[in-house]
């Protein structure tokens, strides 16, 4: 599956979108994984990423051999600036 990269303006908000667009193309994501790799932990700080390796993947009841893998980059805003900005990277191998 190829990298698909975003912009959001919060963290939850960013992988949010992963979780419903693998579960629309049938995935099932190991909610431990989950729980421990992206919600732990709490969102990047302004110019850091946040990265999860390994989140593990079922479709059809099978576990897969693939993987989900996120970054998510907090973009430095000017200080007048209102809201923070998030770019999400994923991709399964």
């Amino acid at each position: 599956m190829t990298m698909r990269s975003k912009y959001y303006t919060t963290y939850t908000e960013a992988v949010s979108t992963v979780y419903e667009q693998l579960e629309k193309q049938g995935y099932e994501i190991n909610g431990d994984d989950w729980f421990r790799q992206v919600n732990t932990g709490g969102k990047p700080k302004p110019g850091e990423t946040k990265s999860s390796f390994g989140i593990g993947l079922s479709k059809d009841g099978k576990i897969l051999r693939k993987c989900l893998h996120i970054q998510v980059y907090r973009i430095e805003m000017p200080a007048f600036s209102p809201t923070d900005k998030y770019e999400l990277n994923w991709y399964i191998s």
